[in-house]
């Protein structure tokens, strides 16, 4: 499997011929040399520039120097706008910087390399840019500082791609293996020749050739299996939730987006509205360019699962509720004020009353305030006690409405009846968790509305 994929840039990404075969035109006439054929300037795409001077116009290296520096002021003022993007190059390098690690190394001029990129817009997907800086020679120069950039990476995971001679040659000097661009400038048969591993004959044959080497593929179904899972789930969660809301007056059209709304999902609700989106995106802009939008990744899909999981299995009230535990209780050999302090100081307006783990009723303040009206504003001193106040505890005596529900009560039931309003203009104010839902029965747990519908 390849990580690792270094292209050339002259007749590999860009048809940079053009605009070198002008400037080549332009130093060689400056130079007095009259116009060449095309066949003849095509050979300088792609070599080192010194290379190409001195082997097809036989220059020595001081008059090559001098058509180097011709070549690069027309080239720089110019040529290098005449290199536009094979087509396709764009998908197929959005498609492999996804999956692997992107390099280019070219025998041009680094800065003039950088700029070409920037100008066609594909500089964002290389990790490393390499080009001749007056110390790389050769190609095969190039390709040792790009790997030595890149972290020296295993050989067996890099694999060079250019349409000349030079850039299979110079791959198999540093050890890795080549794809030959035949699209590009190379002479029939030249990259077979030079030994190329792999021959593109045109950039679509190209990019399936990187996603083989690079494993993709064998992503992408992977993710085309999760995507279909994805939904899968996704759907079991909207039947669950339409049966859920089926009878029930809805204020949105999406069972989904109910649900979300409803306190209830408050577990899973983020999940939820994140898959949602995916769901969205998936179904209704699939595809950009032959590329899914999206592609749900695993812990987005067992997110799913914990939301299903959440919906098919209804949550308990006890859930919800303040443990027996962690409730404030008092007994009925309490003082009364010391009691009243308590809850003042916890911001609670009616706390149980347990004896012997029992439920002996409510004390509120409101059982103060009938106590005193019995008795005249007389009888409530430092040393009184709940117990005698135990006229006012019972459950049936409090304005309040109190009830009690048994341990497996469904969270949604006891929402219903904090939701109804009762005798008396009353909403539940609190709901009692025991074993049967019976007063005599050691508390498990205690709900407000404000612990079910987020309200006082």
């Amino acid at each position: 499997m390849k990580k690792y994929f270094l292209f050339d840039l002259d007749g590999t990404l860009c048809d940079t011929g053009p605009g070198i075969t002008e400037s080549v035109q332009y130093a060689l006439a400056e130079m007095g040399w009259r116009p060449q054929k095309e066949d003849f300037l095509r050979q300088f795409v792609g070599p080192p520039l010194m290379n190409s001077f001195r082997d097809f116009c036989g220059m020595d290296e001081s008059t090559a120097a001098k058509a180097i520096k011709l070549y690069r002021e027309r080239y720089n003022a110019a040529g290098l706008y005449k290199s536009p993007l094979y087509p396709n190059i764009d998908r197929l390098l959005s498609r492999l910087s996804s999956c692997a690690t992107l390099c280019v190394a070219t025998s041009k001029r680094e800065e003039g390399a950088r700029k070409i990129l920037g100008l066609r817009g594909i500089e964002k997907y290389f990790t490393v840019v390499v080009g001749d800086d007056g110390t790389r020679p050769t190609k095969a120069h190039v390709i040792d500082k790009a790997l030595r950039d890149l972290g020296d990476p295993p050989i067996s995971e890099v694999v060079m791609i250019g349409d000349r001679s030079y850039d299979i040659e110079g791959a198999k000097y540093c050890g890795i293996e080549s794809i030959g661009a035949a699209y590009g400038y190379a002479r029939p048969g030249e990259l077979e020749s030079a030994g190329a591993e792999y021959i593109a004959e045109d950039v679509a044959s190209l990019e399936r050739l990187c996603v083989a080497l690079s494993g993709a593929k064998e992503r992408d179904r992977e993710g085309q299996d999760r995507s279909q899972l994805f939904l899968d789930l996704y759907k079991q969660v909207e039947d669950e939730l339409e049966d859920k809301f089926r009878n029930s007056r809805r204020h949105y059209s999406s069972a989904v987006y109910e649900f979300i709304k409803d306190y209830e999902s408050a577990p899973v609700r983020d999940k939820l509205d994140i898959c949602r989106h995916i769901r969205n995106l998936m179904a209704h802009s699939a595809n950009m360019d032959g590329e899914p939008v999206v592609v749900p990744s695993q812990p987005v899909v067992d997110a799913l699962r914990e939301v299903l999981d959440f919906v098919k299995k209804p949550p308990l009230a006890i859930d919800y509720a303040t443990r027996g535990d962690r409730v404030l209780k008092v007994g009925p050999n309490q003082k009364v004020l010391r009691v009243m302090e308590l809850m003042e100081k916890n911001g609670y307006s009616h706390v149980p009353v347990m004896k012997d783990d029992r439920f002996y009723g409510v004390f509120s303040s409101g059982s103060v305030m009938r106590y005193l009206l019995k008795n005249r504003g007389r009888g409530l001193n430092p040393d009184t006690t709940i117990k005698e106040l135990r006229g006012y505890l019972a459950v049936e005596e409090h304005v309040e409405n109190y009830e009690f529900v048994p341990a497996d009560a469904a969270y949604i039931y006891v929402r219903s009846r904090f939701e109804q309003v009762r005798a008396r203009n009353k909403r539940v104010s609190v709901i009692f968790i025991t074993r049967d839902g019976k007063p005599d029965q050691p508390l498990l747990g205690m709900l407000t509305p404000w612990d079910v519908l987020g309200e006082n």
